[in-house]
């Protein structure tokens, strides 16, 4: 490979002892490689299904930004429904950052009860049960105000 990089004409490159095998292997070796990841994404997948509605690149840059939540932002509405972004806060400078409320493309508002930890990437994810348990117990609170008129 290093006379093929100093010779930069393609047929004679091409015309090399040796360089079509290496060329075969290193491709195997690629193929190799892009099986492995396959692998892993569907592994990730499985532990969270919604990123199955997400390309291989989106999700490979959401599992690199696992440490960065705001750099996780500009795919949750890929992720998620409705759901543009996280109100993001840092409330210690050590400790992770935290979620207050979410944002929907009308840009309504919903609050959170309490603060959700983002300490991993899927702590993001949780964000979705954290809604569901936040919207039932609005709509108990409802009902018993109803009922109590």
């Amino acid at each position: 490979m290093t006379t093929l990089n100093q010779s930069p004409n393609a047929f004679h490159g091409t015309h090399l002892e040796g360089v079509d095998k290496e060329l075969q292997y290193m491709n195997s070796n690629l193929e190799e490689i892009q099986k492995s990841l396959e692998n892993y994404l569907e592994n990730k997948r499985r532990q969270f299904p919604r990123f199955y509605f997400i390309s291989n690149d989106d999700l490979l840059e959401i599992l690199g930004q696992s440490k960065n939540p705001p750099g996780v932002m500009p795919h949750m509405k890929k992720l998620f429904d409705n759901i543009k972004s996280l109100t993001l806060s840092k409330p210690n400078p050590n400790g992770p950052m935290v979620a207050t409320e979410m944002r929907s493309n009308e840009d309504e508002v919903v609050p959170f009860e309490g603060q959700v930890s983002l300490s991993s990437i899927f702590g993001i994810f949780l964000i979705k049960n954290i809604f569901r348990l936040h919207l039932m117990v609005k709509l108990k609170n409802g009902y018993v105000m109803l009922k109590i008129k």
